[in-house]
Formats: structure tokens, sequence, C-alpha cells
């Protein structure tokens, strides 16, 4: 029992000493492993699908999205970094990684209709989705990364290979939603093309076909100038195209659904009858695709001409499902290097995120975390939806 004291108090000491704790450059050869992922919807804050039942009313619903309606979006992403760093001014390395984005939006007219049916017998109403509701997409991506510091600049580059795993886009739906003294009606058709990096059943074929690769390059860079100790500033391209990817196989996924209210005393108790029918065809022509892109400028102030304390506001422009204006302010605790903590709140591809992070960083390795929120609405972010980032570096 006696050596159990002496054990702790080892790697105690070991702990607190100034030899273990990082300066930089942290590490000479570095893997790094970084996950993360979120879903995010613009009505139920995250508290409300713990409960049991989930209650939805779709009156209220109706009311409080109008115009918009009901979005859900998803983010989620993973990559793995090898770098080497042989110099304080220069740094290289490889990696690769995957990507998933999607986005779908019910309309407020079917809310309403879904709250409040559609009137007297006889009246009629129909509409339909705009490409810009319903929108996926799965990336792998592969390249190379270099930094330089020279002077009071610095540079970082990263040529990217990337390839189109999925890829959902300009679908067409429409619905149709009627009332008369047999019930109510709604009949919704829908034409999908899926695009996939293998073959998609279609109406020759009904098995997967064989994978055929047609990626894409784009780059993403970085570059600042130190004007002063407390102040950056500085600019950056997130997957800037070069060269868009092909994608050849795809399929048209065309359905129809169709529900009808009936007296549940003739059918088994359930008060809607629905029918489905469902069909692909193979879609004609090559499209070509690009990855999210955003342009930001960023200035990084320093209060304190000293890293402890750093605010770092940007702003810029994105392109994913339309064009959309960009912008965050992050602000980060350093505690020499060794420890971190770090406030973000970002405008990115349409939806908010304020995210609270901490990170503990020795000379083997460092562990950055990061939870909050996320949704289409700045207040709603801060309840509505869930964001998650793990990253794991080591080395020596």
């Amino acid at each position: 029992m006696k050596i159990f004291p002496l054990v702790v108090a080892f790697f105690l000491g070991l702990f607190l000493s100034s030899s273990l704790w990082a300066e930089w450059p942290d590490r000479v050869v570095e893997l790094d492993v970084h996950s993360e992922a979120g879903i995010s919807n613009n009505y139920f804050p995250i508290s409300a699908f713990f409960n049991n039942p989930l209650v939805v009313d779709f009156n209220a619903m109706a009311q409080t999205l109008n115009p918009e309606g009901f979005t859900v979006s998803t983010l989620a992403n993973s990559q793995v970094r090898l770098s080497i760093t042989p110099t304080n001014d220069l740094q290289f390395g490889l990696f690769g990684g995957a990507e998933i984005y999607g986005l779908a939006t019910i309309p407020e007219a079917i809310l309403s209709f879904l709250a409040n049916g559609t009137g007297p017998n006889g009246s009629t109403s129909s509409a339909g989705w705009t490409p810009q509701n319903f929108k996926g997409d799965v990336f792998f991506d592969f390249g190379l990364n270099a930094g330089l510091k020279w002077k009071k600049w610095h540079f970082s580059l990263s040529p990217t290979y990337f390839v189109p795993l999925l890829h959902i886009d300009a679908i067409n739906v429409s619905y149709s939603l009627s009332t008369s003294s047999s019930g109510t009606t709604a009949i919704t058709q829908a034409t999908i093309p899926v695009y996939s990096v293998v073959g998609l059943p279609n109406s020759t074929s009904s098995t997967i076909g064989p994978p055929q690769i047609s990626g894409g390059f784009d780059l993403t860079a970085e570059a600042d100038y130190a004007f002063y100790p407390w102040l950056t500033v500085g600019g950056r391209l997130v997957n800037l195209p070069l060269v868009p990817a092909q994608m050849t196989q795809g399929s048209i996924l065309q359905a129809t659904e169709t529900v009808t209210t009936v007296d549940p005393s003739t059918n088994s108790g359930n008060p809607f009858k629905t029918t489905s029918t469902s069909s692909w065809t193979q879609t004609l022509g090559t499209i070509s695709v690009i990855r999210p892109f955003e342009a930001r400028a960023v200035v990084s102030l320093y209060p304190f001409s000293d890293p402890w304390l750093s605010f770092t506001p940007s702003l810029g422009v994105g392109v994913w499902n339309g064009v959309y204006l960009n912008g965050g302010l992050k602000m980060v605790i350093d505690g020499r290097h060794w420890a971190h903590l770090s406030f973000n709140s970002d405008y990115q591809y349409g939806l908010w995120s304020q995210m609270v992070g901490l990170g503990l960083n020795v000379r083997l390795f460092e562990v950055d975390l990061a939870v909050g929120g996320t949704s289409t609405d700045f207040v709603q972010s801060f309840t509505d939806g869930v964001m998650a980032a793990v990253d794991v570096k080591l080395g020596f």
C-alpha cells in the first residue's frame, strides 16, 4: 500500500514538470485525427427529443415557421492528417477524409394542411418544392498541405483531390390537396435525381454497378500578416474549385404517394389510407460537382499583445445550395500553449452554430473537445440542434 502514494506522486510530478508541457513547435512528426458532426432543425429544442412521447403541434409549427417551413440539416466530416514540422517556419504533410452534407425542408403549406386541412368541400390547393428544399452530398478527399512562415507573413496551401460518392440535387416535387364529402386527399409526386460513385438501379438493371471514379481538384489556402503584436489580418479560401468532378452514374427516382382520410372503423382503426408507387429510370448526361466553397476575410486581435487572449472576427461568402453570407467571431483563452478554452459563434452555409471548446496539449499528444448547438435561427442555435467535435494529435 505504501507503493501506491509514491507512484501517484511520481506521475503527478511528471505531469506538472515544465519539461512535459508543449512549446512551439509541439511535435516534429504528428498524426492528427479529427471528427465533427452536427444535426439541426429550426423548431424543436434538443431537449424535446428526450421527451416520451415527442409532442408535435402542426398548428404551432405552421404559425411559428411561416413562411420558411420546417428545415433539418446535417453535417459530418472526418479527417486523418500526417504532418511534419522540421522547423518553426516550415510544415508539410498529407491528409485524407470524408464529408457529409444534407438538407431537407417541409414547406409551410404542408404544415398548415396537417394542422387545419384544406377547407370546405370542393377546395383544392397545389404547389411544389423548389430545388433548394432538398440537397445531399457525400465526398471523399485526399490531398497535400504545406505551411510557411516568412518574417511577418504566414502562408498555408492544401491542393486536394476529391471524389463525390453521392449527390442529390435539382429535385422536382409537387403536391395537391383536395377536400370532398368522402374525405381529404393529399397526392405527392417526386422526381429525384440521385448520382452515385457506383451504378444505381435503373430501368434496364436492378443491380448495383461497379464504381466509376472521376474526381475533381480544389484548393484551400490561407494567408495572414502580423501588422502589430496585437493585430493580424488575413484571409482564407476553402475548397476553391479548380477542376469539377464528373458524375455519370445516376438514376431518377420517380414516386407517387397518395394519402386519403377515411373512417377509422372501416380501415382497421387507421384514419389514413395510403397507396404508393415508385420506379427508377436511368439519368441521361454527365453532371459536374464541386464541394461547398467559402472565402473569408479574417482579423485576429490580441488586446494584450500576447496570444493568451485573442478575438477573431471573420466575414465572407459561402456557396452550397445557393450563395450565403458567412461570418463569425471566435474567442480563445490560451494557457501558454498547453491548454486553451474557446468560444466560437459562426454562420456558415445558412446555419448558425455556437460552440464551446476545451483543449489540453502536452508534448506527446493534444486533445481538443467542442460541443454546442446549431440552427438556421441565431437565437435558436443556442438551444436547438447539437454539434460535437473531437480532435486528437499524437507525435513526437
